[in-house]
């Protein structure tokens, strides 16, 4: 079984093929000297690989249709669906913010699924799944809460403190307006961070798309 994210992530069809070297899918465009990657990116896509273990129901069983995690995704999904389409002051999850940096940002897509990755080298051949696929043999795959988010920018360790406080908040039973509220409440800077988890491990985080003006539904 996998350890950490980092075994997840490393195994993944793409990653093993390519490492992390970055390929060109598209031809390249011109542009001016004006032209600044991080500032004129009109949308930032990111995928966190949280693993999490399989716990007992109270009759001692496990089984797919009846499976409980340590980190419930679905929960997970419920509260980042509450930031969905909403313009949110990201202060709480952000960490060392310049004074004077803008914090609101505007969130396209908060999501999170339960899928799966292989659980061993010699089971490689399979891709992180989304929620609506099965593996064809569970039992060899180690299950992992996918989380997908997209907005038109982030602050510095935002994504891996939403991970973490959200998995939090899940495994404490909170409502699904947490986030919401924590993206909302008053007072200081540091006191609003401190009602938020420490970052997740950076090594589950991937950067997985950037966009300027390229997208018809992410671009508005």
């Amino acid at each position: 079984p996998f350890n950490s994210a980092s075994d997840a992530f490393q195994l993944h069809p793409d990653i093993r093929s390519y490492g992390t070297t970055l390929r060109v899918t598209s031809a390249p465009e011109k542009v001016t000297e004006r032209f600044h990657a991080t500032f004129a990116a009109t949308w930032r896509r990111y995928v966190y690989i949280l693993p999490i273990n399989r716990i007992d129901r109270i009759d001692g069983k496990t089984g797919d249709g009846d499976e409980s995690y340590d980190v419930d995704p679905s929960a997970v999904d419920a509260m980042l669906r509450k930031l969905s389409g909403k313009t949110v002051d990201a202060t709480a999850f952000a960490r060392d913010t310049p004074q004077g940096k803008p914090s609101s940002c505007r969130v396209k897509v908060a999501r999170a699924f339960l899928s799966r990755v292989p659980s061993s080298v010699g089971d490689g051949d399979e891709e992180i799944r989304d929620e609506d696929e099965t593996p064809t043999n569970p039992s060899t795959h180690q299950p992992v809460c996918v989380v997908e988010l997209v907005a038109d920018r982030f602050l510095r360790k935002q994504v891996r403190v939403l991970v973490a406080t959200a998995a939090r908040e899940a495994n404490c039973g909170a409502t699904s307006d947490v986030l919401l509220a924590l993206s909302r409440a008053g007072g200081s800077a540091r006191e609003r961070r401190m009602a938020t988890a420490p970052p997740a491990p950076a090594v589950g985080l991937v950067f997985a798309g950037v966009g300027y003006g390229d997208h018809p539904e992410w671009d508005a």
